[in-house]
């Protein structure tokens, strides 16, 4: 598809904009906005936080998330201002807010100098600035801490650029367009990728559950989330099957630099039932034998924020082993480990989890994991021939998975792509008229 280009451009002297239309200007931030502390002083007004999703309400009555004491120390936040979480460029993000409330005084917010420019238009502005990391390196602290932070004076020195007005809401209306469609193709893909997941997880289900044959005579398991089982398998408890034990705790003046240390093994190096080490944490300590994994062992998330990736689990390999395991993780050690790994890719968790996890703690205790319930062939042929099944199975499905995620990376970089070069005047949205 061929995009269309403004006659003229010009260099802006700024990496991120590079070339831009040579009508356009490029003026600082504190020349385009202004920052507002306008502190609440009273109770009663509406609690607002900025999160991935943009500026939305908080429910404070829900006790969740962190809470404060008073909130007539928060500011004011009005209809379209600008709300940013500077604290935290990895993670933070930015909004025009469509509430009006307070916020934590912690939160940068701005408004608009000229009421006439197109509030989306700079939006995706600043937004872009978040995703394509240029805040980020305008940053300081400690990023390793989850804290690199966009002080006052870079973010009001840094340049923007400044179309027309005709051709600020052009480009955003044409962005919001484009951007819809795109992520409607994105949820889509989402959708299918959960599907992919659950279908997984059924066929798992069967085969731990009921076997290959079809068949074969049938018996009562007298556990709910089984059902029948063949008459020749037995239900067995894990403790009988291998041993279960806690990880490591560690403190953050133990961590040191990728390769300087022990790598650590946490939920994040566990990702679709295979070892991932995109995410990794090393520490420098004594650690004891028992701390660290063995070729064969499962490593199961046994806490986590989420209930729902408790439970997750991967087989330690060569490129692992000798590791140390992270406190909010367990290893199982034993002999069956090969077929328990699918097991526990089953609906076991699903069912177990409900009667482990609590209110006030969501972990899987070693004892919880021990007492668990599962079919169990007696034959090693047999259970060879399902990891066989699975084996095959999981990876037709576990590559169909692997292409909708890889669409999703495209989709989300094209997405990134387009809005970089429609606020910098690389592509000459439709109705826009040069003079």
């Amino acid at each position: 598809m061929s995009v269309e280009r403004y006659a003229e451009y010009k260099d802006s002297g700024i990496g991120w904009i590079g070339k831009m239309p040579s009508g356009w200007g490029l003026w600082q931030t504190k020349y385009l906005f202004y920052i507002i502390k306008d502190i609440a002083g009273e109770e009663g007004r509406q609690v607002l936080s900025v999160t991935q999703k943009g500026v939305m309400p908080k429910d404070i009555s829900s006790g969740e998330g962190q809470l404060a004491q008073d909130y007539s120390n928060y500011q004011v936040v009005q209809v379209n201002d600008y709300v940013m979480n500077h604290m935290d460029l990895l993670t933070g993000w930015v909004d025009c807010s469509k509430f009006a409330g307070v916020t934590s005084p912690d939160y940068r917010v701005f408004r608009s100098m000229n009421p006439q420019n197109s509030l989306k238009y700079y939006l995706y502005c600043f937004q872009h600035c978040y995703s394509a990391r240029i805040y980020y390196s305008m940053g300081q602290g400690v990023s390793t801490l989850g804290r690199w932070r966009l002080q006052r004076e870079p973010f009001m020195n840094a340049p923007l650029p400044l179309p027309s007005l005709i051709e600020q809401q052009a480009i955003a209306d044409y962005l919001d367009e484009k951007t819809a469609q795109i992520d409607a193709l994105i949820v889509d893909t989402e959708k299918s990728i959960q599907l992919l997941t659950e279908y997984r997880k059924s066929v798992i289900s069967e085969a731990v559950t009921k076997g290959l044959d079809p068949n074969v005579p049938m018996k009562d398991s007298c556990i709910d989330w089984i059902g029948d089982i063949p008459t020749h398998w037995s239900i067995m408890q894990l403790r009988y099957l291998g041993s279960a034990r806690n990880g490591l705790t560690y403190n953050p003046d133990d961590i040191v630099d990728d390769g300087e240390g022990t790598l650590v093994l946490r939920s994040s190096n566990v990702q679709n039932g295979k070892l991932t080490f995109h995410d990794n944490v090393y520490v420098n300590m004594p650690i004891r034998e028992d701390f660290r994994v063995n070729k064969g062992d499962l490593l199961i998330c046994s806490r986590n924020g989420s209930p729902e990736l408790i439970g997750k689990n991967a087989l330690i390999n060569e490129a692992a082993a000798g590791s140390a395991f992270g406190a909010f993780m367990c290893i199982f050690r034993g002999v069956y480990n090969d077929y328990l790994y699918y097991v526990l890719r089953s609906n076991i968790f699903s069912y177990y989890l409900g009667t482990f996890l609590t209110s006030t703690i969501n972990q899987l205790t070693s004892r919880n994991l021990n007492s668990i319930a599962i079919p169990f062939p007696k034959t090693r042929q047999e259970r060879c021939a399902i990891i066989v099944h699975l084996e095959k199975m999981c990876e037709e499905i576990d590559a169909a998975i692997e292409i909708k995620q890889m669409l999703i990376i495209k989709l989300e970089k094209y997405k990134t792509s387009l809005i970089s070069e429609c606020v910098t005047g690389k592509i000459k949205v439709p109705g826009v008229d040069e003079a």
